[in-house]
């Protein structure tokens, strides 16, 4: 049973498209699925770790932005020529 507060660590799990049938809350378009193989194991509390919050936007929006910025981007490369 996971508890409030505390930190694990978990593996063996598989990244999809978000199913919007059960995944409404989030606007992300992948979701992470953990089955019955995932490896969930509590470890040391990390209290250097900080939460990371991401605030996607297309590309046209990142070029209205002045510069120099920080952005994040999500992005899926289709093709590439060396």
């Amino acid at each position: 049973k996971l508890e409030q507060g505390k930190c694990y660590t978990f593996s063996r799990g598989n990244i999809r498209v978000a199913n919007r049938q059960y995944n409404r809350g989030c606007t992300h378009r992948y979701e992470l699925v953990f089955d019955r193989d995932a490896l969930i194991e509590e470890t040391a509390d990390k209290a250097s770790i900080d939460t990371v919050k991401y605030s996607f936007v297309d590309l046209h929006a990142v070029g209205q932005k002045n510069m120099p910025c920080t952005v994040d981007l999500c992005a899926v490369i289709v093709s590439h020529k060396p």
